[in-house]
């Protein structure tokens, strides 16, 4: 499904571009689900020169329409083969957000589809292009959904001003800790006193 921060909702026409003929198939204006399923994931790297972290991915994914019957109907099931991506770790204190820098498909296989023959090729290259175009906007989204690490180590230690740094194959992250002590106990007057008692 699309995540409830995304600003928009995908109909029918809304993915006309990338599926031909599923308006004509199913009506104008109708909802579509996708449902996706990470079947590889893997090749992870990491590049010190150009602070990036990459990997490969296959999945699928799957085009539901909410028909007006109440019948869900699955338009279209499409695998996405060796998708490529890179991104950064963008560091605020003790949050992270990330900031993808590239993604592109390999290729593209039609597992099957309801709405005529589709050219996996087409879909390839309108995905390639949506992600070229889509990158900055969803970027901008995902800066506003930063992940906050916890910065409070058993109450005796206060984390802060997070750093990654980039090395070949791996990352470094580091921290300031300050020590915070556990709390001193003051005695009230009665506590005193009945001490000296």
């Amino acid at each position: 499904m699309v995540p409830a921060f995304v600003p928009f909702k995908l109909t029918t026409d809304s993915v006309e571009i990338l599926l031909p003929g599923i308006t004509k198939t199913y009506g104008s204006g109708l909802p579509v689900d996708v449902r996706f399923n990470v079947t590889k994931l893997g090749n992870f790297q990491v590049s010190e020169a150009n602070e990036e972290m990459s990997g490969t991915t296959t999945l699928t994914l799957e085009f539901w329409v909410e028909q007006t019957s109440g019948v869900p109907a699955m338009a279209a099931d499409l695998r996405l083969n060796d998708v490529d991506f890179k991104f950064t770790a963008l560091v605020n204190n003790m949050d992270v957000s990330l900031n993808i820098t590239k993604v592109n498909i390999d290729s593209v296989d039609v597992i099957s589809d309801t709405i005529g023959r589709l050219s996996a090729l087409t879909i390839k290259l309108e995905l390639n292009n949506g992600f070229r175009i889509g990158l900055p906007i969803f970027n901008k989204i995902l800066a506003k959904h930063q992940i906050s690490i916890p910065s409070n180590i058993l109450g005796l230690f206060e984390l802060s001003d997070l750093t990654l740094g980039y090395h070949n194959d791996y990352i470094y992250a580091g921290a300031t800790p300050t020590f915070i002590g556990p709390k001193q106990h003051v005695a009230s007057p009665e506590q005193v006193n009945a001490i000296h008692e």
